[in-house]
């Protein structure tokens, strides 16, 4: 059985408001859970944090700080600012170690009059139909196959996003275009009938989806607008060998959806150029003449 962790994201592109919505994270096989939880104990201590004290790939998010102050933690708020990309990096790079399947959807806003909360509600709508296609790849329905844990919504999304997964999980359907799920309903694949939900805050897996998501909004955003491509290189590895591939090793529409298909890059090109060795004279290690 797998237990998936998800979060959302988005980004702007064009626009000054966001126009793309983003749901992603990370499966396990449960078996695998009980060592996760010990090693993200284990790394919030080797930075002087507590198993409560959260972290985020958003240390601006004003919650996260609020969250230690109320603690009267200043001291770790501050030591987390100082240590924030080496905590952030070796939290992503445990997936690795616990052979975690990521997968993540992009969802544009190609209009500004569609309406922002439909876009966000059919980017989880995408990747559940590629969950579906994952369970479906397994062969090997336990009872459930899946649980899916979700980071608290946006504001008014609650029952919305409980009717999307309705949709799917009876039907294999899109609940507003009638697409059907190319894996049929996630009920046949013996998937946990409904979404679970918690906060961020307080679960320490959904924080490394919140990590996770926030490597690939970066690395989204370096797609669209080529910014911030040493940060993306630093991150994006962490996770880039574990996305979902198709028989033929095709990340793009698999494991890494973004609809509709962007005309301006290729996902599986952009992903061996940001994974690929750096040059020698690239290198922080290189000798220097």
């Amino acid at each position: 059985m797998f237990i998936g962790f998800v979060d959302d994201t988005e980004l702007s592109i064009a626009r000054s408001q966001s126009d793309v919505f983003v749901f992603g994270g990370y499966f396990l096989l449960v078996n695998k859970l009980d060592s996760f939880l010990d090693c993200i104990t284990r790394v919030k201590a080797g930075y002087g944090l507590e198993p409560d004290d959260p972290v985020k790939w958003n240390l601006k998010d004003t919650r996260l700080k609020e969250a230690y102050e109320t603690k009267d933690k200043g001291e770790c708020w501050n030591q987390l600012i100082k240590v924030s990309d080496d905590i952030r990096a070796e939290l992503a790079n445990l997936l690795k170690k616990h052979d975690a399947i990521v997968m993540a959807c992009a969802l544009e806003r190609l209009s500004e009059y569609t309406d922002r909360r439909d876009c966000y509600r059919w980017a989880l709508e995408n990747l559940l139909q590629r969950v579906g296609l994952m369970l479906k790849q397994e062969d090997n329905y336990s009872c459930p196959s899946v649980i899916i844990i979700m980071d608290w919504p946006q504001k008014g999304q609650e029952k919305g996003l409980f009717d999307i997964y309705t949709a799917g999980y009876y039907h294999g359907q899109a609940i507003d275009s009638g697409q059907e799920y190319f894996s049929g309903p996630l009920v046949c694949l013996r998937a946990f009938d409904s979404l679970v939900f918690s906060s961020t805050l307080h679960s320490a897996p959904l924080q490394v989806a919140d990590i996770v998501v926030g490597i690939i909004r970066d690395f989204l955003v370096w797609c669209y607008k080529g910014t911030n491509e040493q940060r993306v290189k630093k991150f994006f590895p962490c996770i880039g060998d574990l996305l979902r591939r198709d028989d033929n090793g095709k990340i793009g529409g698999f494991g890494l959806k973004v609809s509709p298909n962007p005309t301006t890059f290729d996902i599986d090109e952009k992903i061996q150029e940001i994974c690929k060795p750096p040059e020698p004279w690239e290198s922080e290690e290189a000798i220097p003449f």
